[in-house]
């Protein structure tokens, strides 16, 4: 089961996504949820944009398909050694 994102979380950007203000460690924190207006029914799965301050000091969006928990990387990296 995944864990939900909340406010507050280290995150780190996926490897297949890009920005050009992402640092290369790839780390920020999550600021604010944007709730998105849904006007057809969806799975609850991927529906949230969010905030990231990143380790640069620069405030970029992405939708949480793209983020996972810095912690839960570090463990499938090293369960790959």
């Amino acid at each position: 089961m995944k864990k939900e994102f909340k406010i507050g979380d280290l995150v780190r950007i996926k490897e297949n996504t890009h920005d050009p203000g992402m640092p290369d460690n790839r780390l920020g924190l999550l600021v604010k949820k944007y709730e998105q207006k849904q006007i057809l029914p969806r799975p609850s799965q991927y529906t949230h944009t969010w905030v990231v301050l990143m380790t640069n000091n620069k405030s970029l969006l992405f939708h949480e398909m793209f983020l996972e928990h810095s912690l839960e990387s570090k463990k499938d990296e090293k369960a790959e050694e």
